[in-house]
């Protein structure tokens, strides 16, 4: 059902309120319901309330990630269907860099832990994303767009972390045995799956969705893209459990 419930918009100006729309931004409420549920019990059960000695960076940057997505994601439900500005879009996206910096700091950590990486090549590997956030925050507007350079830095490079997490992850399910190896194998599928999600509600997604639009096929692209975060999320919570 999820798949089949659609809107040829994924946008909307306030009023009218439309059926389509409405469930759209439910969607991504509950998403962004879940970022919050996943950092509070990572945050608190997994870092916060451990003892000083057993308290991990691992553990810290898990939680981040979901926080700095769940702030992210607010920025662009509201730039995305309440109040389209360039200045809330760039916040969106200087948020979404974060928590890729939170990602990139698990996977290297994990690679630091098991001596697969020297040390300062993992603390290397982390900086980027964390540059490309600070930059979304002190740039200005136009810069976020096609055909500055800034715009074009953007989309590559992150497909290329993206990729190298997911290399990453796999990597470590084959490297680590027993119960490790299932977690880190979820991660990486969870990670696929969210990141598919945010990659389908681009400028693609939307080019997508006006060609099936044009044949006929109404295609959810909004809510296919919450959905499929969602998955990921649980996922997530499975690889995070004890």
């Amino acid at each position: 059902m999820i798949f089949l419930i659609g809107t040829l918009d994924a946008k909307f100006q306030a009023y009218p309120l439309l059926w389509g729309e409405a469930i759209a931004v439910g969607f991504w409420v509950l998403t962004v319901g879940y970022y919050f549920l996943m950092f509070t019990y990572l945050f608190l059960n997994r870092y916060a309330f451990k003892p000083k000695e057993e308290q991990q960076i691992y553990w810290l940057s898990f939680s981040l990630f979901f926080i700095f997505s769940a702030v992210g994601r607010v920025f662009h439900v509201i730039n995305d269907f309440f109040v389209e500005n360039p200045i809330v879009e760039k916040m969106g996206v200087g948020f979404q860099w974060f928590s890729f910096a939170c990602m990139a700091i698990v996977v290297a950590e994990l690679l630091i832990e098991n001596e697969s990486i020297p040390k300062k090549l993992g603390y290397v590997y982390v900086i980027p994303p964390i540059v490309m956030g600070v930059m979304y925050f002190i740039v200005p507007p136009d810069w976020i767009f096609s055909p500055h350079p800034f715009y074009f830095v953007n989309i590559i490079i992150v497909p290329i972390y993206a990729i190298s997490i997911l290399v990453l992850f796999f990597w470590m399910a084959y490297l680590i045995p027993g119960q490790p190896r299932i977690n880190a194998l979820l991660n990486g599928i969870g990670f696929t799956i969210w990141f598919a999600g945010r990659f389908l509600y681009t400028q693609i997604g939307e080019t997508i969705q006006s060609v099936l639009t044009s044949i006929g096929f109404y295609f959810p692209i909004s809510i296919t893209s919450s959905s499929l975060i969602i998955i990921s999320l649980i996922l997530f919570a499975y690889s995070t459990k004890e």
